[in-house]
């Protein structure tokens, strides 16, 4: 999985910047991974194009525009069908190379998506947190927070839900109180399939 990530020019430490890049089911891995294979820069945005179809907080696929100093999703969104492998900014314009089988092809549908889970918030965390997951048809979710060790922290959501969006608030602890600092992962289990969002506890 290839996320972006800013180092530091003087000293070449990784910075606070991640925009957390995810979008396609991986079960070797047991989350949704993604990736983003090119970057360009222009002014205060930077361009970034690969496999996903969230990053910066936001839904966006295979490309997005996100803010050089928070990694925040700006609102511009193409969209395109296919998977980008090229980019250049010049001129105000945004150029792409595309990956392509034939020229008389029409595009591949997109999968079908009865299921959402939103990008945790805030994020880094103190430790209290909110998030949201949605489904569209009547199915059984289970909602969890794991840690790296791919151990239970803590259950937010686990029964059968009906069509909806499904605000879920958590306080940061577990019942041997507060959790420790760390990276953490949010997995929601529906429909024989796994979301994920990532959640970085600070002190």
């Amino acid at each position: 999985m290839l996320c972006p990530n800013a180092l530091d020019v003087a000293t070449a430490t990784a910075t606070a910047w991640d925009p957390d890049a995810s979008g396609v089911f991986d079960p070797e891995f047991f989350f949704l991974a993604g990736s983003v294979d090119v970057l360009a820069v222009s002014g205060s945005t930077v361009y970034a194009a690969g496999n996903f179809t969230l990053i910066g907080g936001q839904p966006r696929n295979a490309i997005a525009a996100l803010d050089v100093s928070t990694g925040a999703a700006m609102p511009w969104n193409p969209s395109p069908n296919s998977r980008i492998s090229a980019l250049m900014v010049k001129n105000g314009m945004v150029y792409v190379g595309v990956s392509f089988n034939s020229t008389d092809e029409a595009p591949p549908e997109a999968p079908p998506r009865d299921f959402a889970l939103r990008t945790a918030w805030p994020n880094p965390t103190h430790g209290a947190l909110t998030t949201e997951f949605a489904i569209e048809r009547t199915a059984k979710v289970t909602l969890a927070l794991y840690d790296l060790h791919g151990r239970v922290v803590t259950t937010l959501a686990n029964g059968v839900y009906a069509p909806s969006r499904y605000p879920v608030k958590w306080d940061g602890r577990t019942d041997h109180g507060e959790v420790p600092a760390g990276m953490y992962f949010l997995h929601m289990t529906t429909l024989g399939n796994t979301l994920t969002s990532r959640v970085v506890v600070v002190e």
